[in-house]
C-alpha cells in the first residue's frame, strides 16, 4: 500500500468532467484506489463517490493505493489531481 498527500488543484472543485477523466484513469489500473478526504473515502474508480465527495478546489486529499502496479496509480492520478486542471 502507498499515499500521497496532495492538495486538489481544480478551479471549479471536482465536478462532472474532472471527475469523469479522473475515474476514466483510474478503472486502468489494477489495484484499488481510494480518495480520502476530510469527512470521507470516494473510490476514484466510481463516478458517484467522487461526485459524492463534492471536493473542492484547494482541499487536502490523501491517495491511497494497494495493489500490483500501485506506484504508476498513484503517480499518475496525482498528477492529474494537482497539475491538469490549472
Amino acid at each position: 500500500m502507498t499515499s500521497k498527500q496532495i492538495k486538489l488543484n481544480c478551479p471549479l472543485g471536482l465536478t462532472v468532467e474532472p471527475a469523469g477523466i479522473l475515474c476514466k484513469e483510474a478503472v486502468n489500473y489494477k489495484c484499488s484506489i481510494n480518495i480520502e478526504y476530510d469527512g470521507g473515502v470516494a473510490n476514484a474508480k466510481s463516478m458517484l463517490n467522487l461526485l459524492g465527495a463534492a471536493l473542492r478546489n484547494g482541499d487536502e486529499l490523501r491517495i491511497v493505493c494497494d495493489g500490483e502496479d500501485e506506484t504508476l496509480a498513484i503517480n499518475n492520478i496525482s498528477e492529474i489531481l494537482s497539475e491538469r486542471f490549472v
